[in-house]
């Protein structure tokens, strides 16, 4: 039953959706939509302004208001580490290296992996060859990193799990605000994978034309013949 309580408070015109709170909110009750920061569900944020501090530009406080009582995740955390940011380039090293560390390339890491976590005006973003790929690729290939990241930003989605519509608006702002050089799709074959699909969306709602290459991997890890839907052939 909703009653009045202490609730965080966002305001939007300060909001930049730079993603520094995220660390700070414990319950995971933070999120970044359209280069926005939301609040997922009032029952998720307890109140106490824990993320307040972390705001460069002041856009949080608290307010007293109607809600849904607090409901602690049973699993929830934050994730340790949500603030944008991308490392330097390890050195490279071939795939069938003694070493013990096959697979290995000259990758520039990035964080957030998840397309539903980076914000769309994160500085890895602008004007980059972005990886866009699924869920599953990076373990179905055991060389994934070595034959198809190299120096570009890696985002991982999943149509099958996560919500559609939520995939093709967040895809529109990045292309909005970073204004990507291109992308590479790296795809499973299995139908449920249909990230190109969703591109072609986010492109006709942001307006824009970006390049765009898909790939298909096997279940095996091994890359596999690309049937092109009427979508697949506006992109390829």
């Amino acid at each position: 039953m909703s009653k009045n309580r202490a609730i965080i408070k966002i305001n939007e015109e300060l909001c930049n959706g730079c993603g520094v709170c995220l660390p700070s909110c414990a319950e995971g009750a933070l999120r970044i939509e359209n280069g926005k920061l939301r609040l997922i569900a009032d029952k998720l944020c307890d109140g106490l302004g824990a993320c307040l501090g972390s705001c460069p530009r002041g856009a949080l406080s608290i307010e007293l208001r109607e809600a849904d009582p607090f409901e602690d995740p049973a699993h929830g955390f934050a994730c340790p580490s949500a603030q944008p940011h991308s490392a330097p380039a390890a050195p490279e090293s071939s795939p069938e290296s003694s070493s013990g560390t096959s697979g290995a390339a000259a990758t520039q890491a990035n964080w957030p992996l998840k397309l539903a976590l980076a914000p769309a005006n994160a500085p890895f973003l602008r004007n980059a060859d972005i990886l866009l790929t699924a869920d599953c690729a990076p373990g179905a290939c055991a060389s994934f990193h070595f034959h198809h990241v190299r120096s570009r930003p890696l985002l991982l989605c999943c149509p099958k799990l996560e919500d559609k519509a939520g995939i093709v608006s967040n895809l529109a702002a990045l292309i909005r605000e970073a204004a990507p050089a291109s992308f590479t799709i790296m795809r499973m074959e299995v139908p449920c994978c249909g990230i190109p699909e969703l591109l072609v969306a986010a492109q006709r709602e942001a307006g824009s034309a970006i390049p765009v290459h898909v790939r298909v991997l096997d279940r095996f890890g091994s890359e596999a013949e690309l049937r092109r839907s009427p979508a697949l052939q506006a992109l390829c």
